[in-house]
């Protein structure tokens, strides 16, 4: 067992699963998040990642209302969910509802806590890069994890010109935040346009800093990327 180093608060995760992958639908006829890799949904993989990593008091999860009896059934197969402590929130019009409608169904935990919020898009979570966030957690009100640009990078135009990519990151998750904090922004108002949390964080003006990150957890989104997933799981 992961001995979690936060000491005075608890750490939950918010996992999410919600949405119907239009980009890959026509060519898998499933939810890609209900795609089966070896036998298992593609959810499974990073939830059973959270799980394993004995740091998190409850785990929220972010779905479509017509999928939840679907994923009780799911989780009720899998032996490393047994004892775990989970929540349901229906997902939104878009990421940022669904989000926010997951801190909703939080509002009600009585202590101080630090949320993760992952990507179920993003099945390959390792567990090093769990404990990085969580220390840096101790210092900081928001953190993402990143990894470097190496490719060239250009915006395309009518004049096309590269871009300096010295300090271009791609952006992960989990990221991380301190819920009160990140649960005051969504209340007073957010902005539909910011692609993730961490966005909103930066406009908050939250104390912040970035990690590392690991190039296994790349996003799910064109089906390329489900068959070079696909062969990484396969292969191990």
């Amino acid at each position: 067992m992961v001995k979690s180093l936060c000491m005075n608060k608890d750490n939950i995760a918010l996992l999410l699963l919600a949405g119907n992958g239009q980009r890959m639908f026509n060519d898998i006829h499933v939810k890609k998040q209900f795609y089966q890799i070896e036998g298992k949904e593609l959810f499974l993989y990073s939830l059973d990642s959270l799980i394993s990593a004995k740091l998190f008091k409850k785990i929220v999860l972010v779905i479509d209302k017509e999928d939840e009896d679907s994923v009780k059934r799911i989780l009720n197969k899998d032996a490393l969910t047994k004892g775990q402590t989970f929540i349901f929130a229906y997902g939104g019009k878009d990421r940022n509802a669904s989000v926010f409608n997951g801190l909703l169904a939080l509002k009600e935990e009585k202590n101080d806590f630090t949320l993760f919020i992952h990507d179920s898009a993003r099945p390959l979570l390792p567990l090093e890069v769990l404990i990085r966030l969580e220390k840096a957690s101790l210092d900081y009100d928001a953190i993402t994890p990143v990894i470097p640009i190496h490719d060239s990078l250009i915006r395309d135009g009518k004049n096309s010109t590269y871009i300096n990519r010295d300090q271009a990151y791609r952006v992960l998750t989990p990221q991380v935040f301190d819920y009160r904090k990140l649960m005051d922004i969504y209340e007073k108002g957010y902005d539909s346009h910011d692609t993730d949390d961490y966005m909103k964080a930066l406009k908050g003006g939250l104390s912040h800093t970035l990690v590392r990150g690991d190039a296994s957890m790349f996003k799910v989104t064109e089906i390329d990327d489900l068959r070079l997933i696909e062969s990484i799981i396969k292969k191990f």
